[in-house]
């Protein structure tokens, strides 16, 4: 699951949260990658550094997505060195206010 506050141009706080089948948190990953582009714009991909914040949650501070558009957020997970998981979701942010 992934939360974007302001979900405005400019400056964003990003959470991903791994869940298992029954909605708990799922604490095999300890640490992921993430990038993030704007691909109408031709901008990214860009690396941005999440830290680990508790199980099975991560969070990306002040993101800076400073256009408004479908962003694009790429996320690689290891749980051990032989499974890796990966997934992308689009993230719409709003003009500024």
């Amino acid at each position: 699951m992934v939360t974007v506050e302001p979900a405005r141009a400019g400056p964003n706080d990003l959470v991903v949260e791994f869940l298992s089948s029954d909605g708990s948190s799922d604490d095999q990953y300890r640490e992921i990658s993430v990038q993030l582009e704007l691909p109408e714009q031709g901008i990214g991909p860009i690396d941005v550094e999440a830290t680990r914040t508790g199980r099975g949650r991560f969070e990306i501070e002040d993101a800076d997505l400073t256009l408004p558009g479908p962003w694009v957020l790429t996320v690689a997970a290891k749980a051990d060195r032989f499974t890796e998981v990966a997934g992308r979701v689009e993230i719409p942010i709003g003009a500024q206010r």
